[in-house]
């Protein structure tokens, strides 16, 4: 089952989730959310997994003790990008993420509490001088 971009927004609002962005490039779909209130994010996952056929599963609580850590240091933007492979695909390639920053960060332990099993994550980081 594929959503699209205004099914997104025109889901049930949530006080405290807003979708900045939504895109399909290539395989990647990819949806930006900003959060703003925990259990209203949750409800949102649920819904947004479930519209997409994934089922509705619990959400571990690894990961809802780690949302709550980045929330706490005013992380309030998270990606989900569901991807689709065909069996006799291996790899894809990788979104690259771009954004201003005043110092360096990359949360990854989202990735490590979430349900999908093993994974492996390789991260390649390019720096620029701060221009101006």
């Amino acid at each position: 089952m594929r959503v699209k971009a205004w099914e997104l927004r025109a889901a049930p609002l949530m006080r405290g989730v807003e979708v900045t962005f939504h895109e399909r490039i290539g395989p990647h779909d990819i949806t930006i959310v900003k959060v703003n209130r925990l259990d209203d994010f949750l409800e949102w996952i649920r819904n947004f997994t479930q519209a997409r056929g994934l089922g509705v599963k619990e959400i571990p609580s690894e990961f809802v003790v780690t949302v709550k850590e980045y929330l706490n240091q005013g992380i309030r933007f998270f990606v989900f990008d569901v991807i689709e492979v065909m069996e006799s695909e291996r790899s894809i390639d990788p979104i690259v993420y771009r954004f201003p920053s005043d110092y360096l960060y990359y949360p990854l332990k989202i990735t490590a509490a979430s349900e999908v099993g093993w994974s492996f994550s390789s991260i390649n980081l390019f720096f620029s001088p701060k221009v101006g």
